[in-house]
């Protein structure tokens, strides 16, 4: 994974697999968090641009 200014490269599909599984796990781990939603909407939109790869 590379980092430009105001993105994020990932040189492997299974980077992003990673990255959701680690959100997926701090969700788990911290259920009434205010960055709940942020955070799901960020699974979300991984997990569409994993479908897209």
């Amino acid at each position: 994974m590379r980092t430009f200014t105001d993105s994020i490269l990932f040189e492997d599909r299974s980077e992003i697999g990673h990255l959701i599984a680690v959100l997926e796990e701090w969700q788990e781990d911290h259920p009434d968090d205010s960055k709940e939603k942020r955070v799901q909407e960020l699974i979300s939109r991984l997990d569409r641009m994993s479908m897209e790869w």
